[in-house]
């Protein structure tokens, strides 16, 4: 492995607000930008980096999405109606409202999921799950789940995904109103991750501790130990790690085996403050990257022997890494800030790759 590089950002952005999502378009021409004050934004890479930014929803942003390949976005959150969604065209530098739709007797919904084909989208509110087509028109709803879904996954077939709350986790299929299937646990869970060939499920909970089922049968186990709550979660490309962190170190589980219960997890560190997020860099399965309330963004390889990062990205700015995303050519990275601060990185030359990919990378 190459030395250690610190590297600077390629540009820095001052958005003004704390930045809660970070999307790039399939092509990556433009980067969406989320902030929990109710606005969203654009950053058209032109040559340059030019911004656009409009006020979404008048309170609250809960969630924001491209919608296919069109030049769309998705975007919930609070205003003065409740369950409030709104449709967004990113056309010549602007950004333009193409619909808005208010759920029927819905909270304003927290979760939003494009289906991978562009056919439509699910929303999450409170307990009710809801299918949407293109037009903000209420196709299905989805009943049964007994507490507020907390979060919201595809599997990895098209017409299945999968939600949990803090007293289940439910699989459901599309055409029927009720789940599938019911597994139930007592728990406090942040955030799902569902393996590429869907046969694990991991949780990250609020009480330390990681949760993964397994799909078939519904066995679980729990993996406690972690200083912190598990907020940052994320699974290999090829499915045989799941990397988790509840603090400044990354454990990475071993899942090649039949089962990672009993073993001893890889535990990889380098931050000096809890670290938020996870990505796997595109078109490089054994690399991923992570960011921290250190302010830095690491790049770390999973065939790496010495357990140190590649790769550290440091901002001039002294302020909390919120949220990242990988540009589809996995050359270069964005990071927002709780400051408003939004910095974009290149890797050095000799870690680039060509860029070839017809499909978004996995970036939340």
């Amino acid at each position: 492995m190459s030395d250690l590089r610190l590297i600077d950002p390629l540009r820095s952005i001052e958005y003004g607000d704390y930045i809660r999502h970070l999307h790039w378009s399939e092509d990556g021409t433009h980067l969406l930008i989320g902030e929990t004050a109710g606005g969203i934004g654009i950053v058209h890479l032109n040559g340059g980096a030019t911004l656009t930014r409009t006020i979404a929803h008048a309170t609250e942003l809960t969630d924001v999405r491209w919608l296919g390949c069109d030049g769309l976005v998705i975007s919930s959150g609070r205003g003065s109606k409740k369950g409030e969604l709104r449709c967004w065209r990113i056309e010549d530098g602007e950004i333009r409202l193409q619909w808005c739709s208010s759920l029927s007797g819905l909270a304003a919904a927290e979760l939003l999921r494009p289906a991978h084909d562009g056919s439509g989208f699910l929303s999450a509110a409170g307990r009710i799950i809801t299918w949407c087509s293109l037009e903000g028109t209420e196709v299905s709803r989805f009943e049964g789940a007994r507490a507020a879904i907390c979060d919201l996954q595809w599997r990895d077939i098209q017409d299945s995904f999968i939600s949990v709350s803090h007293l289940e986790l439910q699989i459901w299929k599309q055409g029927s109103s009720r789940p599938a299937r019911t597994f139930n646990w007592n728990g406090s869970p942040l955030q799902l991750s569902v393996s590429p060939d869907g046969r694990w499920i991991a949780s990250g909970c609020r009480d330390q501790t990681l949760h993964v089922w397994r799909t078939s049968s519904g066995n679980d186990f729990r993996m406690s130990g972690f200083p912190g709550q598990v907020r940052a979660l994320r699974w290999s490309p090829d499915g045989s790690q799941l990397l988790a962190a509840g603090g400044e170190a990354i454990t990475s589980w071993d899942f090649t085996r039949a089962t990672p219960a009993g073993q001893q997890p890889r535990v990889i560190g380098g931050h000096i403050g809890t670290i938020v997020d996870i990505g796997f860099r595109p078109a490089s399965p054994r690399q991923f990257a992570t960011i921290g309330t250190d302010g830095c963004w690491m790049l770390w390889s999973l065939d790496s022997i010495a357990l140190r990062p590649m790769v550290i990205g440091t901002s001039a700015a002294e302020s909390q890494a919120t949220c990242m995303a990988w540009h589809p050519s996995g050359n270069s990275i964005a990071v927002g800030f709780d400051t408003g601060e939004l910095a974009l990185w290149e890797l050095p030359a000799d870690l680039r790759s060509d860029f070839r990919r017809t499909h978004p990378s996995d970036d939340h």
